[in-house]
């Protein structure tokens, strides 16, 4: 199993980063377990947070929103906005994709059971595998 990508020069943040996700907790574990202190494998060097890649940001910034009303005859233009905003955000929110809101909101209630589960649980469905449960 390969858990961490990229290369990284700190053996220890390597064996960190072992051992969490050996733990297959996640960040939900570590906080039940009453941590006091946030563990070192989350503390990024500190950088100035104006500059985000080449670029100077405003520190009052927007998420991108991809629309999909009228989605017809507009795929390639859609999936260019999902493509920009994902290298350049991480993440978008997406309007008008017609899903009902009562689906919306049963989704996220199985998302809290989930989470509520005993580590024991959800431990079998923990791991960075692609294919996995």
């Amino acid at each position: 199993m390969k858990m961490v990508t990229g290369k990284s020069s700190d053996p220890e943040r390597l064996q960190q980063l072992k051992a969490f996700d050996d733990s297959k907790t996640g960040v939900k574990g570590i906080v039940d377990a009453g941590i006091t202190k946030l563990p070192p494998i989350f503390v990024r060097p500190k950088k100035d947070p104006s500059v985000v890649g080449d670029r100077t940001v405003s520190g009052h910034f927007s998420i991108p929103v991809v629309d999909l009303a009228e989605y017809n005859g507009r795929r390639a233009e859609v999936i260019d906005q999902v493509r920009r905003a994902s290298e350049s955000y991480g993440f978008f929110q997406v309007v008008n994709h017609g899903i009902p809101k009562r689906l919306m909101e049963e989704m996220m209630e199985a998302a809290r059971v989930f989470h509520e589960l005993p580590r024991e649980e959800k431990a079998e469905y923990y791991g960075r595998e692609i294919g996995m449960k």
